[in-house]
């Protein structure tokens, strides 16, 4: 049992003495940032279409090395001539300064410290117009008492101080 414990340890750290040089002779780099690359353009650019009454919102895929995005919006689907209406460290954003009813189309760049990204293809999205939603609803009826377990004044007076 001995000599087993000894050869398994002998084992790991022969192992672990393989994956150490193994790992510290690679220098070799894949990401954006390392290798002096501007992110890519982002992808998946997609805005909301009636969604809310207050906001659109638009949301594309994380580049790889993308520290920030910059978002853009014009009325015409021509990205030269669109303004920034925000940027965002994450891969989503909700423009709230849209007049209600009308069509934007939105566009992303990518930016990291070593540049910027060409922006995205551009995609629609339509802020909602208030008092479009469905409703007013009707408030809820309260639930009916399982059988054999009526609401008392005591359960009452416990759920709402529990609740």
């Amino acid at each position: 049992m001995h000599k087993l414990k000894i050869f398994v340890i002998a084992a790991f750290a022969v192992s672990a003495a393989i994956v150490f040089v193994a790992s510290s002779g690679s220098t070799r780099t894949t990401s954006a940032a390392a290798s002096g690359n501007a992110p890519s353009a982002p992808t998946g650019v997609s805005a909301s279409d009636n969604d809310y009454a207050n906001k659109v919102g638009v949301i594309w895929d994380t580049m790889k090395g993308a520290t920030t995005y910059r978002i853009f919006r014009n009325t015409a689907n021509d990205p030269n001539s669109a303004t920034e209406v925000g940027s965002s460290g994450s891969n989503y954003f909700y423009d709230t300064s849209g007049t209600p009813g009308t069509t934007y189309f939105y566009w992303v760049r990518a930016e990291s410290s070593n540049g910027t990204s060409p922006v995205s293809a551009g995609d629609q999205g339509t802020r909602g117009i208030l008092g479009d939603s469905p409703g007013p609803y009707t408030p809820l009826e309260p639930p009916t008492p399982p059988a054999g377990n009526t609401v008392t004044a005591a359960k009452a007076a416990l759920g709402k101080t529990l609740f």
